[in-house]
């Protein structure tokens, strides 16, 4: 009898939402799709940049001989020229989507979103070699409460694959490495989002959201593990310590956890507006045991700063962004995500 009060009662309740709700299968653009960040955007970007500072661990690549021997560290290009190979062209074209839209206008709306994008780096000065590119997408659902708090949950997954350029300048100094493993970026994760914004006063918005890779899929092979999980049978303990380029235990509490945050301030007119944006981003990853001869072994924690001025034209849905920006940290490309870099840079953004 108690269960069948129960289901009346949930029925009685779904019914009404059900009847007054509005309701939509799409296409429609996600919550978040107005971010900046890396995490958030799914835009079509266009940008030229100039690396001021950079650590030179980040500019190796290591392969790894199969059968668990360490491998050696390349400069991704044969010769360095620090005068000419600090220039850089970055292209990401990506989009988003949301689907089964449910809810009250200006109350609560709910939706299943997908995002995705492809994004990659080119040397600008040296015919165009191409460092490598990453694919990231986000599957999951998202909700909009009072056309201001936005909420968001799925996975992530980040995937980085050398140029085929670094490729050949690596394997043309070892011709022993041509069925060598590479120490690539691969991770599967869990994410959490929450933001404000609300489109009746666009002058301030802001996003918070952390990154937990799924215990079966932080980054591979062997990169950053906590001790706790096993990866090829064995613990971080018993595997050695110069293969995929990491040393020893990791400690407890580690997790491997990704951390950003943005904050916009816009002035807007009648055609776009103006736009100021701070975006920050903690990884747990940090500069500890990347390389094999870390500078800190109690860092775990790197931070990545960033601040752009953007010059926004939007029609519609239809948007187009003209950006400058100042970027200290980790440069833009997962497999070099040991090199930290002071960037400056100018961009274009199209979003529709």
């Amino acid at each position: 009898m108690k269960r069948k009060a129960i289901f009346l009662s949930i029925v009685l309740l779904i019914v009404p939402v059900a009847l007054f709700a509005s309701f939509s299968l799409g296409p429609n653009h996600t919550f978040f799709s107005t971010f900046k960040s890396d995490l958030l955007s799914s835009g079509n970007n266009l940008e030229v940049f100039y690396e001021a500072e950079s650590n030179m661990e980040g500019q190796y690549i290591r392969f790894d001989k199969k059968g668990g021997v360490a491998g050696e560290w390349y400069l991704p290009i044969t010769d360095y020229d620090k005068k000419k190979d600090n220039y850089f062209l970055h292209l990401q074209t990506g989009g988003s989507v949301g689907v089964l839209r449910l809810g009250f206008d200006h109350i609560a709306e709910a939706q299943l979103v997908m995002d995705a994008h492809i994004s990659s780096v080119f040397f600008l000065l040296r015919g165009n070699d191409n460092l490598g590119f990453d694919g990231v997408y986000f599957m999951g659902g998202e909700l909009k409460m009072f056309d201001s708090v936005l909420l968001r949950g799925g996975i992530r997954h980040f995937s980085g694959h050398f140029g085929d350029e670094s490729i050949y300048n690596a394997l043309s100094r070892d011709s022993s490495f041509v069925n060598a493993e590479m120490t690539e970026f691969v991770e599967d994760a869990y994410e959490v989002d929450i933001a404000l914004y609300n489109e009746r006063f666009p002058y301030l918005k802001g996003a918070f959201g952390f990154i937990v890779p799924k215990a079966s899929s932080y980054m591979m092979p062997f990169v950053h593990r906590p001790d706790w999980i096993l990866s090829g049978g064995k613990t971080n303990a018993e595997r050695d310590p110069l293969s995929y380029s990491v040393r020893g235990d990791y400690g407890d509490g580690y997790n491997a956890l990704t951390l950003f945050s943005e904050i916009d301030g816009k002035i807007p007119f009648s055609w776009g507006g103006i736009t100021a944006s701070y975006i920050m981003t903690l990884y747990e990853s940090g500069k500890t045991k990347n390389t094999l001869d870390p500078t800190d072994d109690d860092a775990k924690w790197d931070i990545t700063h960033e601040l752009r001025l953007s010059l926004s034209f939007e029609n519609d849905n239809l948007s187009l962004t003209m950006d400058g920006f100042m970027r200290m940290g980790r440069f833009p490309l997962l497999n070099l995500y040991w090199k930290e870099s002071t960037i400056y840079g100018f961009g274009f953004t199209l979003k529709g």
